[in-house]
C-alpha cells in the first residue's frame, strides 16, 4: 500500500467515526432509542448490514460494544462534572434504569459509579481544585 492509499484509508476511517460520533452524540442527547436501524436511517446508510460492516472494517469493533462505550464515557464525564443523581445520569445516557447502568459501569470501569464519582473528587482536592460544591454533591451520593 502506498502513501496516497493509506492517507485516504485513515481519512476514510476518521471521517467514518467523525460522522458516527457526531450522530450518536446528537442521538443521545435527543433521547433517541440507539438502535442500529435508527442509525442506519440517520447516516443515510443504504442497510443495516452494510453499516455493521463498515463498523468492523473502520473501528474495529461492533456496534452495541461501541454505543455501550460512548455511552459510558458519556456517564463518566457528567459524574466529574455535573451535579445531578446515578439515575438521571443513567437515564441521560440512553440507559434503561439506574441498575443496567451501575452493573454495566461497573463490568467497564471495575468500580459503582458512586465509588467513581467520590475517587474523583478526592483526586481533584489533590489537585488542589475548589469543590466545595461537589462536596456536598459527593455526601448525598
Amino acid at each position: 500500500m502506498n502513501d496516497l492509499t493509506k492517507r485516504a484509508v485513515i481519512s476514510s476511517c476518521e471521517y467514518f467515526k467523525e460522522c458516527i460520533d457526531q450522530t450518536i452524540d446528537t442521538g443521545i442527547k435527543a433521547g433517541n432509542k440507539m438502535s442500529m436501524n435508527w442509525l442506519s436511517k440517520a447516516l443515510n446508510y443504504p442497510n443495516r448490514k452494510k453499516l455493521e460492516r463498515d463498523f468492523k472494517r473502520y473501528l474495529n469493533t461492533t456496534y452495541s460494544d461501541y454505543i455501550a462505550k460512548k455511552r459510558l464515557t458519556l456517564a463518566c464525564n457528567m459524574l466529574c462534572e455535573e451535579k445531578v443523581s446515578i439515575k438521571a445520569v443513567a437515564l441521560s445516557c440512553g440507559f434503561s434504569n439506574s441498575a443496567t447502568f451501575c452493573n454495566a459501569f461497573k463490568r467497564q470501569f471495575g468500580l459503582a459509579p458512586s465509588v467513581y464519582r467520590v475517587d474523583r473528587y478526592k483526586q481533584r482536592v489533590k489537585q488542589g481544585c475548589d469543590c466545595s460544591k461537589e462536596k456536598r454533591l459527593n455526601s448525598a451520593a
